[in-house]
């Protein structure tokens, strides 16, 4: 919590013998941030490879792979 507070992603007010620490962001703006971050060192930024590392586990059904599927059509879409 120190390096959080540190960081500026949360406060930390005195109560009793201990201290209240609150959260100065919102989930969506800490997602964004974090999710890159993550990305970046687990999987070296390559979607290929966070697909692969779900698909060897067995996490992605059919239905998971058909919503992915979908969805990256409509980002498609989006960006033209």
């Amino acid at each position: 919590l120190a390096r959080l507070e540190e960081k500026g992603c949360v406060t930390r007010e005195k109560q009793g013998r201990g201290y209240l620490y609150t959260a100065t962001l919102t989930r969506s703006e800490y997602l964004p941030a974090e999710s890159k971050s993550v990305w970046q060192r687990l999987f070296g930024g390559s979607p290929r490879s966070f697909v692969a590392a779900l698909a060897e586990t067995d996490a992605l059904t059919d239905a998971d792979i058909d919503e992915l599927a979908k969805y990256l059509e409509e980002l498609k879409k989006e960006r033209k």
